[in-house]
């Protein structure tokens, strides 16, 4: 599975507003609101991923820029592992604690999200 950026307002709107969205949280640190559709030839096995963290939690965008990257290279690490799909996922993933992260328990819990979406057959 390959990392891409969800980029557009049609994807992103899609994901607050469409039916069939499902949300998962983890333990202490992300929410993921997700959902899959078949990918065509050239299109397949890819997460597109948007990150979003709480400008009322960390009021410098240094901060939330730098939790941003530990995200995104958590979901590098963990899609690099993962199992070829013939599905493409379309998620959003919110920083939901008031606290700085971890590198390591945010990539466990990047990895626990994932496997749980990758066993979710797609819409």
């Amino acid at each position: 599975m390959k990392l891409k950026r969800l980029k557009g307002e049609k994807r992103i709107v899609a994901l607050f507003e469409q039916k069939g969205v499902k949300t998962l949280q983890s333990e202490k640190l992300l929410i993921v609101r997700y959902f899959s559709s078949e990918g065509t030839a050239g299109d397949m096995g890819r997460l597109y991923a948007g990150i979003s963290v709480s400008k009322r939690k960390f009021s410098k965008a240094v901060d939330r820029n730098r939790i941003k990257r530990q995200i995104r290279a958590a979901l590098k690490e963990n899609t690099i592992e993962s199992k070829t799909s013939k599905c493409n996922i379309h998620s959003m993933w919110v920083y939901k604690s008031h606290l700085f992260p971890e590198y390591e328990t945010l990539k466990k819990e990047c990895a626990q999200i994932l496997s749980r979406i990758e066993m979710d057959p797609p819409n």
